[in-house]
């Protein structure tokens, strides 16, 4: 399956994952109604293409922080 490299790419993946499961499970709307929604949201001009993303698994980035002496460290986030 195709797994997205840039960082942007995984941002915008990780959204549309996360806003279908807010309408599919909290909002409760049908399949079909959450696509319409996801590809008016997203700018996204074929249905296959919600498919793919939503059946793709995506590791969230780590996150890279500065620390007060200087050095940075690199923390990965948990995915809800």
């Amino acid at each position: 399956m195709h797994q997205p490299q840039r960082l942007t790419t995984i941002k915008k993946y990780l959204a549309i994952q996360r806003r279908y499961k807010e309408l599919y499970n909290k909002e409760r709307l049908r399949r079909d109604d959450v696509m319409k929604k996801l590809m008016e949201e997203f700018f996204i001009q074929n249905e296959v293409t919600i498919y793919r993303i939503i059946a793709t698994t995506v590791k969230e980035p780590p996150v890279t922080i500065q620390l007060k002496n200087g050095k940075t460290a690199t923390v990965q986030k948990l995915i809800d």
